[in-house]
């Protein structure tokens, strides 16, 4: 039994759930005021608030303040390494995102461990954010377990971390994991550098990874995963993989329900290749033209002309498959 002051009125509260409810709209109340107000404190103030100050929540906003310096000296580094083991568990996690946020590495192990315990959704988030910021090739293989758990918030982190840390490290530390014994990681992977060459500005980078992925598309002996690396190369516009994946459907190796999906991408590449031969042949014929000074003529212009059509024409051929279904 506690009680509470409200409006001048003592009020009995009976439970210890009733007690944390009360605390925390009181807490909610003052938070957006309190965090204002510790952005102003010096560092050696921050270090008596989370010291001395009873309210959890407070010394929270202060440890994040400190992880937030623009330049952290060694005396907030080890003050945050000593919270490391403090007997309350925010408090602690706090603290490694701190650490994590002023470029200490060697909290990597503690950020680790935080995405195998029984961290919420939001938690592994946050850590994998970090892990990203910080890393190396040696949290590859937890970013990728991370995505494989599919929950919301943390797979995307876990995923926009990877691309991070992979710009900084290279991409040889991740095509390693293409023959990893677990099908569920080799699968992501296959995602993960399929995306990486869709979306990537760099040609020479492009062609290594789909080597990299053909490649793997040959030696790989799972039927599943194979059916996974073919359909990423066919969608890359790689003819290996929409060969491989025709062969698939025509064998009858795939599930009827699943059978169409993977025929419509069939059409899509062979639409896709007959786009791309046909503006070959266009551009072709433009050249032609353009090099004999003998026939540019009036009836020229209209041919160029038509034939500008004829590419915008041939250039919309497969828009019809990026079309919501």
């Amino acid at each position: 039994m506690v009680q509470k002051l409200n409006n001048n009125r003592i009020e009995l509260i009976s439970t210890g759930e009733d007690f944390r409810n009360a605390t925390k709209s009181i807490d909610a109340t003052n938070y957006s005021a309190i965090f204002h107000a510790y952005k102003q404190k010096t560092i050696a103030e921050l270090f008596e608030i989370i010291s001395l100050n009873k309210i959890r929540n407070y010394r929270l906003i202060a440890v994040y303040l400190l992880g937030k310096l623009d330049v952290a000296n060694q005396e907030v580094i080890d003050f945050l390494r000593n919270l490391v083991t403090y007997e309350n568990i925010d408090i602690r996690k706090e603290a490694i995102w701190s650490l994590a946020r002023l470029g200490d590495k060697n909290i990597l192990p503690k950020l680790i461990n935080i995405l195998k315990t029984g961290a919420t959704d939001l938690e592994k988030s946050i850590t994998a954010k970090l892990i990203g910021k910080i890393g190396n090739e040696h949290v590859i293989l937890p970013l990728l377990k991370l995505l494989i758990e599919s929950a919301p918030l943390s797979s995307l982190s876990a995923g926009i971390a990877l691309h991070h840390l992979i710009n900084c490290i290279g991409y040889e530390a991740i095509t390693k994991y293409l023959r990893h014994p677990e099908l569920k990681i080799r699968t992501q992977v296959i995602w993960f550098l399929c995306s990486k060459t869709m979306f990537s500005n760099q040609q020479e980078e492009k062609r290594i990874l789909i080597i990299q992925l053909k490649k793997a598309l040959q030696s790989e002996n799972n039927c599943n995963v194979k059916l996974v690396l073919a359909y990423a190369l066919s969608t890359l516009n790689v003819i290996e993989g929409a060969k491989e994946l025709l062969c698939f459907c025509l064998s009858n190796k795939i599930k009827k329900e699943r059978q169409n999906f993977f025929w419509e991408e069939i059409t899509r590449f062979y639409i896709y290749s007959q786009k791309q031969a046909s503006l070959e042949l266009t551009s072709k014929l433009n050249n032609a033209l353009s090099g004999n000074d003998q026939i540019l003529s009036h009836t020229n212009k209209a041919i160029f002309s038509l034939l500008k059509k004829l590419e915008d024409t041939i250039s919309n051929l497969d828009k019809i498959f990026d079309l919501p279904q």
